[in-house]
């Protein structure tokens, strides 16, 4: 599992350190949360638990208390015993609350990247794809909401955005209100990467024509960033409008099926 139970104990326990250092600025409810007493080991057999449940055919928490194969993944874990339901819903519960999401994502892009073993050597490695996927949210609070392509609705939701590495693989995720701008999370994004890694890797970003903005332009060009994107049609009328560099060339995009001809080049 790329060490991965044990990359998310560390920086839980190293959460728990610091909250217990500063107990004062938390609430007593808050202090009394079962995971913060609960021991690393413990800690690593719920996770790893949570990890292997595709394995044994789980797909929600409910099945814990349904499908879960008690005696296998008790012994796969090390706990031995078998997990029920109210106990693994009660961690998840508070797991969200020691407030660790950005350094989990940021730890996890670091340990992705030694697993894949991306050394961003060749302009291929150095080329990252970020998109966004919008999660429906069934809640009765009043949160912003956004256009599911999916169901084809307006729902209440989050957007999730991902940058990928050149063979498609997630390294990184950052979550927004459902009515957020890929343009805003482009940097965001890139800068998370860039600290995980501890260097600059990012050199040439894909995205869709959700982050068109002058501002976006100007900003990778300031970075020294290259970019890919769709342009509408109404935001051109033809190549006169483009800047090519010199010693630069056109290159095929889209040609007529009936004909062959050449209809559009990038």
């Amino acid at each position: 599992m790329m060490n991965l139970p044990n990359t998310i104990v560390d920086v839980v326990v190293d959460r728990v350190k610091e909250i217990k250092e500063d107990s004062s600025e938390h609430t007593e409810e808050f202090l009394n949360m079962r995971i913060l007493s609960a021991s690393a080991d413990v800690m690593r057999q719920k996770i790893e638990a949570l990890l292997l449940m595709p394995v044994f055919g789980m797909q929600r928490i409910w099945h814990f208390k349904t499908v879960y194969p008690r005696k296998g993944l008790g012994l796969v874990t090390g706990s031995g015993n078998p997990y029920k339901y109210h106990t693994m819903d009660n961690f998840l519960r508070e797991l969200p609350r020691l407030d660790i999401d950005q350094t989990l994502s940021k730890r996890l892009a670091k340990l992705y990247v030694e697993a894949f073993q991306i050394q961003f050597r060749t302009k291929e490695e150095r080329t990252f794809y970020i998109d966004c996927f919008r999660k429906a949210v069934w809640t009765k609070k009043n949160i912003p909401k956004g256009m599911h392509a999916t169901r084809n609705q307006v729902l209440k939701c989050l957007d999730v955005y991902f940058i990928h590495d050149s063979k498609g693989r997630p390294l990184l995720p950052l979550t927004r209100p459902g009515d957020s701008y890929l343009g805003d999370a482009l940097f965001p994004l890139i800068e998370a990467l860039e600290e995980a890694v501890g260097k600059e890797v990012v050199d040439f970003a894909i995205f869709d024509r959700e982050g068109l903005a002058v501002a976006v332009f100007q900003e990778f060009t300031d970075r020294g960033k290259c970019f890919v994107t769709v342009l509408k049609e109404n935001q051109y009328n033809c190549i006169d409008d483009f800047e090519i560099p010199k010693k630069s060339q056109w290159q095929t995009y889209k040609t007529d099926p009936r004909t062959g001809k050449v209809t559009e080049e990038i």
